[in-house]
């Protein structure tokens, strides 16, 4: 063989490698080409659409629903009442009241600010934010122990979710300054291990932004500001982008300098980005300000279920933004009591939702929200 056309296939074999290596890790595309857009009776069990009460009494304070997680059949709820009274409650799959998890106070038991919870190995561990600490507990409520932060590890945690029985996703949110906007904390080790981090900072931001995690079998996932890109994390624990969302349309990149203008096309635009994430087994649910995207992980394909609040055919609507929890089988919407009887008006709760008349006729409008499961086909 002549050693110039060897040294060509050479270099056409290296060619090769490297555009499937490149393939390999380049993130799934979800774009127009591959959503269907849906009605919900196509993508739901209507028929058992129903309505969850959840039990209160003397030991309960239920207020607005911050965060809800199933585990085990049972649900864990994290509310609040007025600016920084969060209690944390836990229900069997009927909403009936089985226990509280850990009490605000000063001592070393229990928490000044819970800013939110995650659960992991059939234990509760909830983050105090102001005491930079983070508490375990049992299931049933027992206290274990207490994880002082080192420097500010839980000082700024706004969300977390367990990664695996050793580590945790912390999101920190944004600060005036660039900062860290999300650490993996090992929790045996007892330190942070590593840090992805943003140059966009914000003083305030709330904006499209109400839960940027989420879990199943496989692995977390989250998104980045300002991207339209939702990543998991590889062996090292560093982001790794699985799917790029160009069904959102264009997002524009903008320098840390420029948040006011960011934040004014966002309002004066039709700019769509990432309000919440949520995923399944095989399914990933995408809401941003338009609707809800329901993405096949296995096939490759998706649904998309524009958000709004009128009825079709006496089939109550699919209302991504107010989703807040998975279960096995589906998701679990939280809606205000004002909000549900604006889009109650006209309908009968009986004829919509898979409940007797008592039930709702004892527990409809008692000033608790109102909670919708939802059951995928």
């Amino acid at each position: 063989m002549n050693i110039r056309v060897f040294y060509k296939l050479l270099i056409l074999i290296g060619l090769l490698i490297s555009c499937t290596n490149h393939q390999t890790n380049l993130a799934t595309i979800i774009s127009e080409d591959a959503i269907e857009e849906n009605s919900i009776e196509k993508l739901f069990n209507i028929e058992k659409t129903k309505l969850m009460f959840l039990e209160q009494d003397s030991n309960v304070v239920l207020g607005k629903i911050e965060k809800m997680v199933s585990y085990n059949g049972d649900y864990f709820v994290l509310s609040r009442c007025g600016n920084n009274l969060l209690n944390l409650y836990r229900y069997n799959s009927d909403g009936k009241f089985i226990n509280k998890v850990g009490t605000i106070g000063g001592a070393s038991n229990e928490y000044v600010l819970l800013s939110t919870f995650f659960i992991q190995d059939n234990k509760v561990y909830i983050i105090d934010s102001c005491r930079n600490k983070m508490l375990v507990y049992s299931i049933d409520g027992t206290y274990i122990q207490s994880i002082k932060g080192k420097d500010d590890d839980f000082s700024f945690v706004l969300d977390a979710v367990a990664i695996n029985n050793e580590n945790v996703l912390l999101y920190n949110g944004l600060n005036t300054e660039p900062c860290v906007l999300f650490s993996i904390y090992n929790i045996p080790k007892m330190k942070i291990t590593n840090e992805i981090l943003t140059d966009i900072s914000a003083s305030s931001w709330g904006y499209y932004s109400n839960k940027r995690l989420a879990k199943n079998s496989t692995g977390a996932f989250f998104f980045l500001p300002f991207d339209k890109g939702i990543y998991t994390l590889d062996d090292d624990y560093s982001q790794k982008k699985i799917f790029q969302v160009n069904y959102l349309g264009d997002i524009p990149n903008f320098s840390s300098t420029q948040y006011d203008e960011i934040e004014q096309i966002i309002h004066n635009s039709d700019v769509s980005l990432f309000y919440s994430l949520f995923a399944l087994d095989n399914k990933i649910l995408i809401n941003f300000i338009d609707g809800s995207i329901i993405w096949d992980i296995s096939n490759h394909c998706g649904n998309f279920i524009p958000h709004k609040s009128d009825f079709t055919d006496n089939i109550f609507p699919f209302e991504g933004l107010y989703v807040k929890c998975t279960t096995e089988n589906g998701f679990i919407a939280v809606i205000d009591e004002d909000s549900f009887k604006v889009m109650m008006r006209g309908h009968n709760p009986c004829d919509l939702f898979d409940n007797n008349e008592k039930e709702i006729q004892c527990h409809l409008y008692d000033g608790s929200p109102v909670i919708v499961r939802y059951y995928l086909n």
